[in-house]
């Protein structure tokens, strides 16, 4: 049993142990409001918990942003090219080709920017679009420094474009001479030239039967062709008069080319006769440079009830290049046609044509 003495003297030796426990807490800084502890250096020293540290702290500055832009290959000026710039998705200015300037912010808290090289429906170079930030505080920049600017590739209803690997500045150049093609009819005596079918040169295609010419593409050197998203191949043909699954099947670089999900305005090609289809297929771009010539072919197939042989069942193909053009709504997008005007492109659009002609 507990006594009333018993019952003080226990009260008396709690309250001396929680005093204690209060002591030991206070000096360990467990209260959260006692002595810090100090942490001891191999040097011996104290370190200071309570200096402030700042870490990661903000940059903005104004940076003039120069528009430097070179041809590909030759290092000859592109003086007259423009770029249009983004910034944080708003478009900011057209800067002049060869030195024109604007200002941009810089630095972890900077802007975002969209560049977009010969944009201004240039017929000389192909539009590039180039993306990054200039990452570091600074007072002058360059449209042309790889460490801020990558080149993006944006989705293309064409075949692969030419892939680069350098600074966004260099630009690509427009065929500007003709690109030439030589068709060979497979395996008959008569060869075609694929613009001239009114001479009797023609392929011979049984009722139900099947016909093919060797194709041959030759690119002016030192220029794209389809640089940005490839090409859009595009044929009109009778269609009553040829294989409803697969009239006509190409290959490039021995590879057989996708069908195009693309239409054409109609037109791009003169009206032959009321039955008439046009088909797309994707088309890669090529550069002139590293692949001058490129191998094609084509196999053409009647249907089981008819025999072309007239001047009306020839297939009338045209190639279309793909670039950059921005809609009504602002959007940027590549295409082969601008869908807002029926308009060319900047770029040289039509790149050549040819006819496979049945006799």
């Amino acid at each position: 049993m507990w006594n009333k003495q018993g019952k003080a003297n226990f009260d008396i030796a709690t309250v001396i142990i929680l005093i204690v426990i209060g002591i030991v807490a206070w000096n360990s800084g467990l209260l959260g409001l006692g002595k810090p502890q100090t942490q001891v250096q191999p040097n011996g020293q104290e370190s200071v918990d309570s200096v402030i540290k700042v870490v990661g702290g903000t940059c903005a500055q104004g940076t003039t942003l120069t528009n430097t832009l070179r041809r590909r290959y030759t290092e000859a000026s592109a003086s007259g090219e423009n770029t249009t710039v983004f910034a944080n998705g708003a478009r900011l200015a057209i800067v002049g080709g060869g030195g024109g300037t604007t200002t941009v912010q810089s630095g972890t808290g900077g802007q975002e920017l969209d560049l977009y090289v010969a944009e201004d429906l240039s017929t000389t170079y192909y539009t590039q679009h180039a993306k990054g930030k200039i990452t570091e505080c600074t007072a002058a920049a360059s449209t042309g420094e790889d460490k801020y600017f990558k080149l993006v590739k944006d989705s293309s209803p064409g075949g692969e474009g030419i892939t680069y690997s350098d600074a966004p500045a260099k630009l690509i150049l427009i065929a500007d001479t003709a690109v030439t093609i030589d068709i060979t009819n497979d395996g008959q005596s008569n060869a075609q030239s694929g613009t001239n079918e009114l001479t009797g040169e023609n392929l011979s295609i049984g009722t139900g039967g099947t016909g093919s010419v060797t194709l041959g593409f030759k690119v002016p050197y030192n220029t794209g062709w389809g640089a940005i998203g490839g090409n859009i191949l595009a044929c009109q043909y009778p269609s009553a008069v040829y294989d409803s699954a697969n009239p006509i099947i190409f290959t490039v670089g021995g590879k057989v080319l996708e069908s195009a999900d693309v239409s054409v305005p109609s037109q791009r090609f003169v009206l032959i006769q009321n039955n008439n289809t046009v088909k797309t297929w994707k088309f890669p771009g090529i550069d002139g440079r590293l692949t001058p010539t490129i191998p094609g072919s084509a196999i053409i197939r009647a249907s089981s009830n008819n025999d072309p042989q007239s001047i009306l069942d020839r297939f009338n193909c045209t190639t279309f290049d793909t670039d950059y053009y921005q809609k009504q709504t602002g959007e940027f997008v590549v295409d082969i046609v601008n869908r807002d005007t029926n308009a060319d492109l900047g770029g040289a659009n039509t790149l050549f044509d040819f006819v496979i002609a049945t006799e």
